[in-house]
């Protein structure tokens, strides 16, 4: 009888510890495990190097810029061409030579939206509230043998993502995300692993993602990160249009 009044108190005790926790504690405790508000806030530009593993053998080698705010700008190079992908914080353009074009092209408000989200380095979560996010702690479940807090975050469109967070480390693991694009409604996962220091901040060197229900996966492995690095402002300003050809 001892036994059982000892595994109930064991069980009660773990089952206020989850219930206690809020997601506001949660995320708390994932900003500090990844360098804490004062180093991120104090990175102001980055720049990545590494290679889109897109599968079939096919590896791109790219080359990611970020400026606060909101600035960033994607060089990615193959076969002798390189795509060019831009947001300003406002707007976003791109040149895309494998489409056969050399041009740049202004992005339309669901690519402009997806890639206002990528440009935000320090993550979501960061702020989460300032970014127009509220949030709600689901829980703990296992992921891949690893005991993890479920968060997500939710914006004034119905938009959601999961965050799966190591609840020894409070390392992002793992983001489900759910995308409003014109009609449709797109769910990725992405996992992240390989994390590293750089000036100050705890990033993920390997980034994968998938849409569920499909086969295959793109990875992305980066290289390097430099932080504070001077980034010319104009990168992220379309470049006009080619002049016509006149001659011919």
């Amino acid at each position: 009888m001892k036994n059982f009044f000892l595994i109930a108190a064991l069980l009660i005790t773990g089952a206020f510890y989850a219930s206690a926790q809020s997601a506001d504690d949660i995320i708390s405790k994932h900003v500090t495990a990844i360098g804490g508000r004062d180093k991120i806030k104090a990175i102001n530009t980055m720049k990545m190097t590494g290679i889109f593993d897109v599968g079939g053998g096919v590896q791109i080698p790219f080359v990611n810029y970020f400026a606060r705010p909101g600035k960033m700008k994607i060089e990615a190079t193959f076969q002798g061409m390189t795509q060019q992908i831009a947001v300003d914080g406002n707007s976003g353009w791109q040149i895309n030579p494998f489409m056969g074009s050399k041009d740049p092209e202004p992005m339309n408000g669901d690519e402009l939206k997806m890639m206002k989200q990528q440009a935000d380095f320090e993550g979501h979560l960061v702020d989460y509230k300032d970014k127009g996010y509220t949030a709600e702690f689901l829980g703990q479940e296992d992921f891949e043998g690893t005991q993890v807090n479920k968060v997500s975050l939710s914006n004034k469109d119905g938009e959601q993502t999961t965050y799966y967070l190591d609840a020894e480390s409070n390392l992002l693991l793992k983001e489900s995300q759910k995308i409003k694009m014109a009609d449709n409604e797109i769910q990725t996962e992405t996992v992240y692993g390989d994390y590293k220091t750089d000036g100050g901040m705890m990033l993920p060197h390997s980034i994968e993602s998938k849409t569920p229900g499909q086969e295959g996966s793109q990875k992305i492995t980066i290289s390097t990160v430099e932080v504070n690095v001077p980034v010319d402002n104009a990168m992220f300003v379309m470049p006009p249009k080619s002049a016509p050809d006149t001659t011919k």
